[in-house]
C-alpha cells in the first residue's frame, strides 16, 4: 500500500470517529433536552 493511499484511508477512518462521536453528542443532547 502506497503512502497516499494510506493517509487517505487514515484520514477517512478519523472522519468517521469524529463523526460518531459527534453524532452521540448530537443524540445525548437531544435525549437530555
Amino acid at each position: 500500500m502506497d503512502s497516499i493511499q494510506c493517509q487517505k484511508e487514515l484520514r477517512l477512518a478519523i472522519a468517521s470517529r469524529l463523526s460518531r462521536s459527534i453524532l452521540e453528542l448530537c443524540l445525548t443532547d437531544t435525549l437530555s433536552s
